[in-house]
């Protein structure tokens, strides 16, 4: 039984030092959700009373962790099976840059509702959110699409 501990723990280093190409994405991202958990739960206590639980913590962060760094190991797997480890990596860092975006939209409207006073905030906010989308070719038509998409859901509910 002590040996399945050994195993496990060569096992995950190896598995790690094979990901490390891809260290500084999973850094960025692993601070990109956190940043995203803390803002959402203040902005949860704080403004809508809510609850926190172990659940969110879970659903949010946790999930966000595994998805993308699981995705992201796929791609770089897949990648790099196939030859092709420069177009992986350049795959991977597209993810991590959507995921900048989004999230970091969501970071800022967290913020604008724990400091709805702030200028700054709701500039930068207003910024990425409208402006932004109008510089990155696609973005703006799948933001309208993802709207249509819920009004839809709302109205065949």
């Amino acid at each position: 039984m002590e040996y399945s501990k050994y195993y496990f723990s060569f096992s995950w280093c190896g598995f790690i030092s094979y990901l490390h190409p891809l260290a500084g994405d999973i850094y960025s991202l692993l601070a990109i959700f956190t940043i995203n958990f803390i803002c959402g739960l203040l902005a949860g206590l704080f403004v809508q009373n809510d609850k926190a639980s172990l659940k969110k913590f879970r659903k949010g962060w946790l999930t966000d962790i595994v998805l993308f760094f699981s995705l992201m190991a796929a791609i770089y797997f897949c990648g790099q099976q196939k030859g092709q480890q420069d177009q992986a990596l350049n795959g991977i860092s597209f993810i991590t840059y959507s995921c900048f975006y989004f999230y970091g939209i969501n970071i800022l409207k967290n913020l604008n509702r724990l400091f709805p006073q702030n200028r700054v905030i709701a500039f930068l906010y207003y910024v990425l959110s409208f402006e932004f989308t109008k510089k990155i070719p696609g973005l703006e038509r799948f933001l309208k699409k993802e709207e249509e998409a819920k009004k839809d859901h709302i109205n065949n509910k």
